[in-house]
């Protein structure tokens, strides 16, 4: 009887295209927004008042962050892949638990 133990890899395609469209339209979005505020001062209301704060930087950071969790996931569904081409293990052993041993196995 051979029971694998492995992981569902049906959505992994799904969630590596979310990560990647987030990732691109936060970097869209972050481009777009420093391009009007440095060439276009009157875009946003009192010109002078306004400029990029603590908010845009972690904007940046977001995307940034994004862009790396999604080659991290790219290198996790390959993983997962390569697993799913090679040949189950048995893992009854693993299924069945350690040996613990009873009253009537040491034969008082």
């Amino acid at each position: 009887m051979h029971n694998s133990i492995r992981v569902d890899s049906v959505l992994l395609p799904t969630v590596h295209t979310d990560f990647l469209f987030s990732a691109v339209m936060k970097v869209i979005s972050v481009v777009m927004f420093g391009l009007g505020a440095e060439f276009d001062q009157y875009w946003m209301p009192n010109p002078e008042y306004n400029y990029p704060h603590f908010s845009y930087g972690m904007a940046i950071i977001s995307a940034f962050s994004t862009i790396f969790s999604s080659m991290a996931h790219q290198v996790y569904r390959g993983i997962v892949q390569k697993e799913y081409r090679q040949p189950s293990i048995d893992t009854g052993a693993m299924i069945r638990g350690p040996y613990r041993p009873t009253a009537s196995s040491y034969n008082i």
